[in-house]
């Protein structure tokens, strides 16, 4: 069923272009410039040339959105994995900072339940 789906798409294609090719085979003259042209070719080839013309420039810019999107993601990686880093140094110093905080403040605490300790068993 699945080349099915592939293969009527392509041979309707084919039959079009073949039409177009039997019915617009009346030479015609392109002018490109004021002393530029290229005469009696048939009409289907200016057809498929501009239709060609056509997909290579929009494939160029295509390719150029592309690329400008693999250099912007490539450059917010960077920047993500340096974000990263400076959080986690960031979380150590802080933890460094609480368990010193927390460490001073216990410490009275400690000396006082010692004393306390000490003045009950003595």
């Amino acid at each position: 069923m699945n080349f099915f789906f592939k293969t009527v798409p392509v041979f309707l294609i084919g039959v079009v272009v073949i039409s177009l090719m039997v019915f617009n085979r009346d030479p015609v003259s392109v002018f490109f410039a004021p002393d530029t042209f290229i005469p009696n070719i048939p009409l289907y080839l200016v057809f498929f040339a501009g239709l060609f013309v056509g997909l290579l420039i929009s494939g160029v810019l295509i390719l150029t959105r592309k690329v400008q999107a693999q250099i912007t993601l490539r450059r917010a990686n960077k920047e993500n994995i340096r974000l990263r880093e400076q959080l986690i140094i960031l979380e150590r110093e802080f933890d460094k900072k609480t368990n010193a905080h927390k460490a001073a403040i216990d410490a009275p605490e400690r000396d006082s339940l010692e004393t306390t300790l000490a003045k009950n068993m003595g």
